[in-house]
């Protein structure tokens, strides 16, 4: 089963699509710009047409993705904190995410069902 991992970063975004745990190949790196400058919900749409990207070019999508965040959730509230990308801070960024992703998941259910 591929890895799909996600660097959150002060500068950059990348993400990876590992073959598999055991003997771990490369399917597909990419990297953008986080350009936390243009606030919050623009690196929400950076994440997202990162994720979109790596998705089209290897023509699937995965439920599951590792993200590693410039900060911590708080496990009591939810809520990004200790982030160096302050504008992640006292927000709801996991569900944030998915919720972005929404629209993503759906494409990989028409996918999967031969509606696209």
């Amino acid at each position: 089963m591929p890895i799909w991992g996600i660097d959150l970063g002060g500068t950059k975004i990348e993400g990876v699509v590992l073959s598999d745990e055991k003997v771990p190949k490369m399917l597909v790196r990419k990297r953008v710009d986080t350009e936390a400058a243009r606030g919050y919900q623009h690196i929400i749409s950076r994440i997202k047409l990162l994720i979109g990207t790596m998705a089209h070019e290897l023509g699937y999508f995965t439920e599951k993705i590792g993200l590693g965040t410039p900060g911590a959730i708080d496990p009591i509230s939810s809520l990004m904190k200790n982030a160096n990308t302050t504008v992640l801070n006292g927000r709801y960024f996991k569900a944030d995410v998915k919720k972005a992703l929404a629209s993503l998941y759906k494409w990989r259910q028409l996918f999967c069902f031969g509606r696209i």
